[in-house]
């Protein structure tokens, strides 16, 4: 969206994967054009009668303005986190290291199934 003009504008999507579509997933900027980005709902399973699928992955969102893309890298953690939409994800300072990112992943819910409250 620019701001200025309230027009939007359409961004190829680059990367070797790019997330499903989905609905209601957490994004925060970690600087400048750079985004990350958990879980949301998306309709992977719909063939097996699923609905709604809670995404348990974790992405990074790099905006390239001037080419108008949208680069896309799928991260690896080393912790499970349950899979959900609807959820927060903020930004918490490390009194110790303010290079390092660190975010508090809180709520969000398994479409039609669990609430979390962690």
């Amino acid at each position: 969206l620019d701001i200025p003009s309230w027009t939007w504008e359409a961004f190829e999507n680059i990367g070797e994967s790019i997330p499903t579509p989905r609905a209601s997933p957490c994004l925060q900027v970690l600087e400048g054009n750079t985004c990350v980005m958990f879980g949301g709902a998306d309709r992977s399973l719909a063939d097996q009668g699923v609905g709604l699928h809670g995404c348990d992955d974790l992405w990074i969102l790099d905006l390239n303005v001037e080419k108008k893309q949208a680069i896309w890298t799928q991260l690896e953690t080393s912790t499970h986190v349950p899979g959900r939409n609807a959820a927060t994800l903020t930004p918490v300072k490390d009194k110790n290291d303010e290079q390092e990112k660190t975010f508090l992943l809180q709520g969000g819910w398994y479409p039609f199934q669990t609430t979390h409250a962690e």
